[in-house]
């Protein structure tokens, strides 16, 4: 059985962090709990396309306000 949990978090990061940096972060945090990094997929809704997580934000061009969904 899957269980989904939504959680809504507003963060400002430096652009040129990378987004599985920032995975990471939130995970030592708890804030994201029982879940892999390695294995997430992280969404911009804004241009509702998948991101490649090891790349920075500037270079996936994530920007003020765009919001990420992780699955």
């Amino acid at each position: 059985m899957s269980k989904e949990i939504r959680l809504n978090i507003d963060i400002q990061v430096n652009s040129q962090q990378k987004i599985l940096d920032t995975i990471y972060i939130l995970k030592e945090a708890h804030i994201l709990q029982g879940m892999e990094p390695e294995y997430m997929k992280v969404k911009s809704i804004r241009k509702g396309m998948y991101v490649n997580i090891d790349n920075t934000y500037e270079v996936e061009h994530i920007n003020t306000s765009d919001i990420l969904e992780l699955v």
